[in-house]
């Protein structure tokens, strides 16, 4: 009997002596747990996995990330999956190829979505075109974006208005469903470029000298020119007016006319020309309205 008791002291102090190591279960230590002390070892890259991310929008659909994977690595390890990551803010009101960016902190990803449509480049704005002179396709260039990506169109339709005769007009790009307008004047070529004149509304003036004569009026021998002011308001709008300019005998008398009596054409001390159109003034110099006009 007492050797059994013993026995069984000795097995009591030999089990209280020994540790036991028990292996961590997921109950033990959560995995977020596990994720923010790797965390600690500071990541230097972030992945994503937009596999199953939305990639093709309708124009001002709103952006989707539901599906979208951010992972942070370091030195090729994966760290964690973010839940919260800043997003910049991208423009879904244009078509085109458009980068979404993901960030954390200083790290940076991103990836390309697309917006369904047309975008188009103008290279060479141009609201004047000479008599004779037609649109040139190697400054203008549409680009379609679908499913399938981006598709440069070299094929679209030109309307060009009549380039024979002085007046307003308008180019009309189509393609498929795409529409694209710009208003043009259609002017006679001058020896000297038209300056372009700018009042306090942004508005524009060009000066135009189509015609420039020797005539006699009432007995009077006088120099004429005839020729137009196009006008391009703040809206991009073109307006286009005539103008006649007699001088009689030597800078002794002159007179303006225009068919549209919004025009107001007036000289001002110094020899400048002043002219009104609407709520519009321009200032045309001395020197450079003589140029053009009688071709001094």
């Amino acid at each position: 009997m007492k050797k059994g008791l013993i026995s069984i002291f000795a097995l009591t102090v030999l089990i209280s002596s020994c540790s036991f190591i028990v292996p961590s279960t997921s109950a033990d230590v959560s995995e977020k747990e596990e994720q923010m002390n790797q965390i600690d070892e500071e990541p230097n890259r972030i992945v994503l996995d937009y596999s199953s991310v939305k990639r093709v929008y309708e124009l001002g659909e709103e952006l989707n990330l539901d599906s979208l994977l951010v992972f942070l690595y370091r030195d090729g390890q994966q760290l964690a999956i973010l839940d919260e990551y800043e997003v910049t803010e991208v423009d879904m009101s244009t078509p085109g190829r458009k980068e979404v960016i993901i960030k954390n902190g200083i790290l940076v990803a991103a990836f390309s979505i697309i917006v369904k449509g047309y975008v188009y480049h103008n290279y060479d704005k141009k609201y004047v075109y000479f008599l004779g002179e037609t649109f040139n396709r190697d400054y203008f260039s549409l680009i379609k974006y679908d499913e399938s990506g981006e598709h440069i169109i070299n094929d679209y339709d030109v309307s060009f208005p009549n380039n024979t005769e002085i007046g307003l007009g308008q180019i009309v790009i189509t393609y498929e469903d795409f529409v694209y307008r710009s208003d043009i004047a259609i002017m006679k070529k001058q020896d000297n470029v038209p300056v372009i004149f700018a009042s306090d509304s942004d508005s524009r003036l060009l000066l135009f000298a189509n015609n420039i004569h020797k005539s006699t009026y009432y007995g009077e021998k006088c120099v004429v020119s005839e020729g137009n002011y196009l006008l391009i308001d703040e809206n991009e709008e073109l307006h286009l007016f005539d103008y006649k300019y007699m001088l009689y005998g030597p800078l002794n008398a002159s007179y303006f006319g225009c068919s549209d009596h919004n025009v107001i054409q007036r000289l001002i001390p110094g020899g400048d020309l002043l002219v009104t159109i609407g709520e519009d003034d321009f200032i045309v110099e001395a020197s450079i309205w003589h140029h053009c006009l009688i071709g001094w």
